[in-house]
């Protein structure tokens, strides 16, 4: 595990924070970011924004960030998995009836979600 260094911004140290493991000794697969919430919002502008400043992924890596890329299969089986309310709940509470994929940043619903959430839209999810 690491964190910023407080004396230079720009660098990560060593962290005497441990990684989480799931019941079966595995690591959870990279999930979870420790970070304040301001330090948080860097990051998601960085991912966000157009500013050649402040970009952390270029343009090409950016769609490529947002873009689905499972199988049909590989989709369906997530759809399936998902109208399971606690794991629907866990992954975005994306209604049943909206398709589901995933994308390098996390599950993207394809279609429009009723309350807002338009086709294409990305959650990061929080589920373990």
């Amino acid at each position: 595990m690491s964190k910023r260094d407080p004396n230079n911004p720009r660098k990560a140290i060593r962290s005497n924070a441990r990684p989480q493991h799931n019941e079966r000794g595995g690591c959870f697969g990279g999930l979870g970011l420790f970070a304040s919430p301001v330090d948080f919002l860097k990051v998601i502008r960085g991912i966000l924004t157009a500013d050649e400043d402040q970009r952390l992924l270029s343009t090409k890596y950016a769609e490529e960030f947002f873009t689905p890329c499972l199988s049909e299969k590989a989709k369906k089986a997530l759809n399936a998995i998902l109208t399971v309310e606690e794991a629907r709940v866990g992954m975005g509470n994306i209604p049943s009836s909206v398709t589901k994929n995933w994308a390098l940043g996390g599950i993207v619903n394809e279609g429009d979600v009723p309350g807002g959430r338009k086709a294409g839209t990305m959650t990061w999810t929080v589920c373990g």
